[in-house]
């Protein structure tokens, strides 16, 4: 197997990603599952 290893060419994309470039409905949703971890962390 040759060439960069997925989770570089993953990372590297994830890295670059500006939250100006992301639709609204992304954005909401990224928030509601951080928020969702973080209260199921508190419980």
């Amino acid at each position: 197997m040759t060439g960069t290893p997925l989770a570089l060419t993953h990372g590297a994309f994830v890295a670059g990603l500006r939250i100006e470039e992301l639709p609204p409905a992304v954005v909401d949703k990224a928030k509601a599952l951080v928020n969702h971890a973080l209260t199921v962390a508190m419980s």
